[in-house]
């Protein structure tokens, strides 16, 4: 225990009972609907803390491919409310209602004709009287012992843009391939985009022996591609119809004790877990840790061998869990 933990603890215990408290009166319909018929942009305004919640909402609302842009209130006043379409929906946070920069901007944005919505905890405000819309949240009690510093209303406003961003993408039957879109770097990006066929080791990269090899020669074969692990081939070199880990042999010496006059079809695993080229990494993540093995072969959808994967090539791609 830390010595300052209750305090910790007590943050984060007031800003989660504040998010279940307003989930529980929250009403997004008419902001959703509003967006879904909308033919513009959504314009996120705000300032100071507010403002930094503006624009996060923002920056997830475009990630999912609905345009949208934080617009700064200052510079708004200073010519960027040149920005504005009419068609383009107004969502300004403001928790108390009264902050002057977005007071001020209210006249010209009437002349504009723009739809403007207003995310606030005071609907007798200034501001809630001013816009068209609210998107009323419940009013706490800030975190800190004073009650001042933005803390459990800006992370309210948060989870309330985060339950936006989501509900628009189920509602927008938005896909893991819509998002791949969006996101093409990173480890995002990787998740949704790289497949087995990437990255996997083929042709002379390939740990490959005969069902006849000898174990000395599965073990060269083992060691000299690094992978942990060797398939096995019957015949047509296309076909692998077996496996031999490191594991395997290990269970083999503890079984039999004399392994030498052994071949690799003699301990092979028959059956191996097998993956498509076209699966996605996360995929074959996944399906490793279901079957908890570190490496899978590759076989086509016309059961031809075309190549091998480990977990180590995939953790170097950049994905490291599967969810």
């Amino acid at each position: 225990m830390g010595k300052y933990d209750s305090i910790i603890r007590s943050v984060l215990e007031e800003e989660a009972k504040a998010i279940i408290e307003s989930s529980k009166v929250l009403d997004l319909d008419d902001l959703i609907d509003s967006i879904m018929n909308s033919m513009g942009r959504i314009a996120f305004i705000g300032i100071g803390k507010s403002g930094l919640i503006a624009r996060k909402i923002a920056a997830s609302l475009s990630s999912i491919g609905v345009s949208s842009f934080f617009l700064h209130p200052t510079e708004a006043l200073h010519g960027d409310l040149g920005m504005l379409c009419k068609e383009d929906i107004i969502i300004m946070l403001s928790n108390s209602g009264e902050s002057t920069e977005l007071i001020s901007l209210i006249p010209s944005i009437k002349r504009l004709g723009n739809l403007v919505f207003l995310m606030t905890s005071r609907e007798d405000s200034t501001l809630a009287k001013l816009v068209d819309r609210l998107i009323k949240i419940p009013s706490f009690r800030e975190a800190d012992h004073y009650s001042l510093m933005p803390t459990v209303s800006s992370t309210v406003m948060l989870a309330v843009g985060d339950a936006l961003a989501v509900a628009l993408m189920k509602i927008r039957d938005f896909s893991k391939e819509d998002f791949a879109v969006f996101h093409p770097a990173g480890s995002i990006g990787s998740r949704l985009t790289l497949r087995v066929s990437d990255i996997m080791k083929t042709a002379e990269l390939m740990p490959i022996v005969n069902a006849n090899a000898s174990l000395q020669e599965a073990i060269f074969e083992i060691s000299s591609k690094g992978l942990g692990a060797t398939l096995v081939k019957d015949g047509d070199p296309e076909i692998a119809f077996g496996i031999i880990t490191d594991g395997d042999i290990r269970r083999a010496v503890e079984k039999r004790g004399e392994l030498w006059n052994l071949t690799a079809k003699e301990i092979m695993c028959k059956k191996p877990t097998v993956i498509d080229p076209n699966s996605f990494l996360v995929e074959a993540l996944e399906l490793m840790e279901l079957k908890k093995i570190t490496i899978l072969p590759v076989v086509s959808k016309d059961q031809r061998l075309v190549g091998i994967i480990h977990l180590h090539q995939i953790i170097q791609s950049g994905i490291t869990h599967p969810y």
